[in-house]
């Protein structure tokens, strides 16, 4: 008997330590479950990246420069030039209003390409020319797809909205010619080079290019113009290169590295473009400031001068005295910068709030300057009356004449800085595409296939073991704290399970080989010699949770091996509903047994047939209405005595516990009670159920009896290398015969 108690080893464990041996025995044993599914993982990045097209990149460099007053002067107020607002610029490089321009140059809303394989259409493109036309010709319908030679180029695509947006299906049936299929269906015949026309649908379809074999179809259709933008900006990247460099990285994808380098081109055109026209719309707008106010600054000057001409005659007057011009010129000078502080006012507050430091120092100089004047102009009331005319006079000629200079030599500033306007942002690398494709990348697909399969296979096979409900490995027994009496492993060609009807049984006893089960049988019988040295009486029983277990396979085989050791011995079929053990041995059903008996129809006599030397069975009989009653009655308890007085040994075959209350009684009047686990079919909840059951009515199980063991599952859970002969000494068995 293997009567170590298995719950030793378990009150030994340490319950909050992982043990990284068993796991890692447990995913050794389910290698083939999580190889497969890392393999499946692995095809399923294979397949990902067959289903998606190459894309190439381009990419470009852009720096923002400072950006200067677009007003000569201006850079003399200090903190007027501005540093470049770098996340601006990208939203405006990613704008609709630069990538709309690009649409609309290149045409980009007109979409012609052939028709790919369904999922996986790069498969072409990755095999060798022959194999993919050998593939080609295998598969029904697939010479209309584009297996690496086809392509179009269309030119121009006119016609209704419906048919712009549902768009054409061209079948090539020439070198020459195709077939266009309008969305409702129509056909029209077309020829390569030629405009295609249609008056119902308003067509205009002009095909420049169609490579391919005949056969071959391709899609032409035409995007809506914001569809397109958005598709665009999703392919689009722009980010700055280091920290505070104003230097811009663009990259573009494609699936056409010529297209992708083309767009890529044509948006940074784009975006120059438009960075000049908005600085030269500060210039426009000043310039037209400055031209509206030209002539009346010259009127001013003209109305100024005349009037003092004028008051001279009338007042034969004379010309100011030395300090009076010197008091002039000053006033003068102070009058010139209040105007040209009043232009730049203009045009600042285009660009700013009142509260902005630059504007709040414009003001300030602007309130200074006229402070002076005020202090000036109070100085010229102490002169004499006519001398304080000609002043004032002299004073508003000098002011006016000093306006139109400024305003004619800024007219002439602003056309020049208008001819020369560049802009603040300079192209450092022109667009240029890769050579090889950025996406998909295989290796890091196939990797991730790989690292998701395999850590899905090991979840799921660590899943199965943690969450399963079936005794799959002895270990899941050391819980019960029971006595292990043996282990018999699948027998190749026998049922160690409820034979189905009318099938020829054959016992294990009758077959050559199978050498490791016998001996475990008889394993179990030097178990029972001793545990029933001291007991009486001499009896054991034989249950399990449920029927298919197997328990009549290994009750008369535990019979057979106590009688083929000389004790006689009596197996008893208590299973008086589904008993099978007459069948076992060829004795026919319509004979009496254990229910005629029980019944007092027949004497024991009658219901005992001897099967094998030293082996007596008494088989079920007739299926009775009230087996339970009979179990219960006076007879049987005096038939437990009968036997026991009479042969050495009593094996009582019982029904499953959880189904019928027939094997308790019967397990009152033995001495062993073993409970029968089916290695892979048992659960665990069973078990227990079966010994709370019995420890309830006080008939406590006294050891377990694993059948139809599995090496190959235990060694999935991660125990395996479980056979008898590591238990009781297969081994000397096999160099004995050897030896022969």
């Amino acid at each position: 008997m293997v009567d170590a108690k298995m719950n030793r080893s378990a009150a030994e464990r340490d319950d909050d330590e992982i043990d990284l041996g068993a796991l890692l025995r447990i995913l050794f044993g389910r290698k083939l479950l999580i190889s497969t599914i890392t393999l499946l993982g692995v095809c399923a990045g294979a397949a990902l990246t067959l289903s998606q097209p190459n894309k190439y990149a381009a990419d470009a460099l852009v720096q923002l420069e400072e950006k200067a007053s677009g007003i000569p002067g201006l850079e003399a107020l200090g903190g007027f030039s501005e540093t470049p607002r770098t996340a601006a610029e990208v939203e405006i490089l990613r704008s609709r209003l630069v990538i709309g321009d690009v649409v609309e140059a290149l045409d980009l809303t007109l979409h012609a390409e052939p028709v790919a394989l369904p999922i996986l259409r790069r498969l072409p493109l990755v095999l060798p020319s022959v194999l993919a036309g050998t593939i080609e010709g295998a598969i029904p319908f697939s010479q209309r797809f584009n297996w690496g030679d086809a392509a179009i180029t269309v030119e121009q695509f006119d016609a209704t909205q419906s048919v712009l947006e549902d768009g054409l299906s061209i079948l090539k049936t020439s070198n020459t010619s195709y077939t266009a299929t309008l969305p409702g269906g129509r056909t029209l015949d077309g020829v390569v080079g030629e405009v295609l026309t249609d008056d119902t649908a308003k067509l205009r379809l002009l095909v420049v290019q169609l490579d391919g074999r005949i056969g071959r179809t391709f899609e032409v259709y035409r995007g809506r113009k914001i569809d397109v933008i958005e598709e665009i900006k999703d392919r689009l990247s722009v980010s700055e290169v280091g920290r505070g460099t104003s230097i811009l990285s663009i990259t573009y994808e494609d699936a056409s590295p010529y297209r992708a380098q083309r767009i890529l081109h044509d948006l940074t055109r784009a975006y120059l473009d438009q960075n000049i026209a908005r600085n030269s719309a500060d210039i426009e707008q000043s310039l037209a400031f400055v031209e509206q106010q030209l002539p009346q600054a010259r009127a001013r000057a003209d109305k100024a001068q005349n009037k003092l001409n004028d008051y001279l005659r009338s007042q034969n007057a004379v010309d100011l005295e030395r300090e009076s011009e010197s008091l002039l010129d000053r006033l003068t000078q102070l009058e010139a910068e209040l105007s040209k502080l009043i232009l730049e006012e203009e045009r600042v507050s285009r660009r700013y709030m009142p509260n902005h430091p630059v504007y709040e120092d414009l003001l300030l100089r602007k309130s200074q300057i006229e402070q002076q004047i005020a202090s000036f102009k109070l100085d010229t009331e102490s002169l004499p009356e006519t001398q304080k005319e000609v002043f004032n006079l002299r004073q508003s000629v000098e002011i006016n004449q000093e306006i139109y200079r400024q305003f004619l030599n800024r007219s002439q500033e602003l056309g020049v800085a208008r001819a020369s306007s560049i802009g603040n942002v300079r192209v450092v690398d022109q667009a240029v595409a890769k050579r090889n494709p950025v996406a998909p990348r295989t290796s890091r697909a196939l990797l991730l296939g790989w690292l998701i399969g395999l850590i899905f296979g090991t979840g799921y096979a660590l899943m199965l073991f943690f969450f399963r409900k079936t005794v799959d490995t002895l270990a899941d027994l050391e819980p019960l704290g029971l006595s292990l009496y043996g282990v018999i492993n699948q027998i190749p060609g026998l049922p160690s399970q409820r034979p189905k009807r009318g099938e020829v049984l054959k016992r294990l006893s009758e077959t050559e080989g199978n050498d490791a089960p016998k001996e475990a049988f008889k394993s179990i019988r030097t178990s029972l010699h001793f545990g029933l040295a001291d007991k009486l009486p001499k009896a054991l029983a034989i249950t399990s949770s449920q029927p298919g277990d197997g328990k009549s396979f290994v009750s008369y085989n535990i019979a057979e091996a106590i009688g083929a050791s000389g004790q006689k011995t009596i197996l008893i079929d208590t299973d008086m509903r589904r008993g099978y053990l007459h069948r076992t041995f060829g004795i026919s059903q319509k004979k009496p047994g254990l229910s005629e008996y029980l019944a007092g129809d027949v004497e024991l006599t009658d219901a005992s047939y001897e099967v094998a030397d030293n082996l007596i069975l008494i088989p079920r009989g007739q299926v009775p209405p009230n087996p339970s009653e009979l179990l219960m009655s006076r007879r049987f308890k005096d038939l437990v005595k009968t036997l026991d007085d009479t042969y050495d040994v009593c094996v009582y075959d019982t029904a499953p516990v959880l189904a019928v209350t027939d094997p308790l009684i019967v397990l009152r009047h033995v001495s062993i009670r073993l409970a029968l686990v089916r290695h892979g079919k048992t659960e665990l909840g069973a078990i227990n159920a079966i010994k709370n059951i019995c420890e309830k009515e006080d008939l406590p199980l006294d050891g377990l009896v694993v059948n139809g063991f599995d090496p190959k599952r235990a060694k999935s859970f991660g125990y395996g290398n479980y056979e008898y002969g590591g238990y009781t000494g297969a081994y000397a068995y096999e160099a004995d015969k050897n030896e022969t």
